[in-house]
């Protein structure tokens, strides 16, 4: 079955009907540091949790059921783009620009023109490629979309890292199925040619992300003998083998945020461009391996949860989003609403949701917040009280660290493109 993606721009109210892949990206909240792999047999989709090489398996935990398509239309693979680098060095175009920003044949900006000529409706914005050298990668983007884009990939000898700080996608995987996700989230992924990606991405928020590519070769020469405390799956990726399949949800916190926002704002030109870009790229992927290193160790023990139980939790959900705006019940209060434990309570809510209730209440109202300054009516103070602070100020640091603007600059970038933050960290 497809969803149907609305191609207007109004939102809908907070309570009313919408699209099935808003409805999904909304509530679909995976849990942190998760692994999930086809092992070895290249078996699908399974609904069984278990451990393996010190990670948590458990697939159905990430993947849903597809209820969007893998699209027709091919996106730009990597090798296509790193030959359009290429090509772009030997004509006659200025670089060291700010309109292209990178030195001759080490990156090369595509502008809403540029991207519209590729089949990806960009209102304003920016797409950076960046080649650090043959085995490291990256891509930068900053861009707001006027409709929605719909391109499939075939799988590459590549590790992937992506960190996303705005933004709605739903990635379908081929023989696993789709993972939808809003606003901030960090993932990495490595498939075999014959798993196809399809990726959704609706124009209704700001693109500002960061993707990392790497070969095997420099994640062996950067990593040495860390390498085997890496999950199977990269370690046979590394070490030549045939590659399995892993698909990583990742924590994405302020320092990731603030990395991938100055990466989409530096003000730089020319080699210190590609210095800087370097050093964040660098910082990132150092986050993530001591993700995947650390494994399981990082991870609260697993609940086990009765269904019951994980109904009573998903009402508590619902009544959080109902009241986190105004004052939140206590955590004593939802624990007897449930009929458990206040320690079962949190630690089941976490597992189920990825988040702790008090980060989720957090992430709700800074949502709602971002919603209400997209629409513009109402001033920061006033919005603040709206979500339930009650300084203006507190409000203003929770929101930038979250998404790395503060409420005033993200409110101007929804006016006049693609959202802007300091120039660098």
């Amino acid at each position: 079955m497809v969803g149907t993606i609305r191609h207007d721009t109004c939102r809908a109210p907070r309570r009313a009907k919408v699209s099935t892949f808003e409805l999904l990206a909304r509530k679909t909240r995976t849990p942190r540091a998760l692994l999930v792999t086809d092992g070895a047999t290249g078996a699908g989709c399974d609904n069984v949790s278990r451990n393996i090489g010190g990670m948590a398996l458990a697939t159905s935990s990430i993947f849903k059921a597809p209820t969007l398509n893998i699209p027709t239309t091919p996106g730009r693979d990597l090798s296509a783009t790193r030959h359009h680098l290429r090509l772009m060095s030997t004509c006659r175009s200025a670089f060291a620009t700010p309109e292209q920003p990178y030195n001759r044949g080490e990156g090369v900006r595509f502008d809403a023109a540029t991207l519209g000529s590729h089949g990806i409706a960009v209102d304003t914005g920016f797409s950076d490629f960046v080649e650090l050298s043959d085995r490291l990668c990256a891509q930068v983007l900053n861009a707001r979309l006027n409709q929605v884009a719909a391109t499939r990939y075939p799988g590459e000898d590549w590790l992937k890292l992506e960190c996303w700080v705005s933004g709605r996608v739903s990635l379908v995987f081929r023989r696993f199925g789709q993972i939808d996700f809003r606003g901030r989230w960090c993932f990495a992924h490595l498939h075999r040619d014959e798993i196809v990606k399809g990726e959704w991405v609706d124009p209704r928020e700001p693109c500002i992300s960061a993707t990392i590519y790497c070969k095997p070769e420099y994640i062996e020469e950067a990593l040495g003998s860390d390498v085997e405390r890496l999950p199977a799956s990269l370690r046979d990726f590394v070490g030549g083998k045939p590659p399995t399949s892993l698909f990583a949800k990742l924590p994405l916190g302020p320092d990731v945020a603030r990395a991938v926002c100055s990466l989409a704002n530096t003000f730089y030109t020319g080699s210190l461009r590609r210095l800087y870009v370097e050093a964040k790229v660098v910082e990132l992927l150092t986050g993530a391996m001591d993700t995947l290193c650390r494994g399981g160790n990082a991870r609260d023990p697993v609940v086990h949860l009765t269904q019951t139980e994980k109904r009573r939790i998903a009402e508590v959900r619902d009544l959080l989003v109902a009241s986190c705006f105004s004052r939140p019940p206590l955590v004593a209060d939802l624990a007897r609403h449930a009929a458990m434990n206040q320690q079962k309570l949190q630690r089941g809510f976490k597992q189920i949701y990825g988040q702790t209730i008090m980060d989720f209440c957090q992430e709700e109202r800074l949502e709602r917040a971002r919603e209400m300054l997209e629409n513009g009516e109402l001033t920061v103070t006033q919005i603040a009280l709206t979500v339930g602070y009650d300084f203006a100020n507190n409000f203003s640091s929770a929101f930038k660290r979250h998404f790395g603007v503060t409420p005033n600059a993200y409110r101007q970038s929804c006016r006049r493109g693609p959202p802007s933050t300091s120039r660098g960290e």
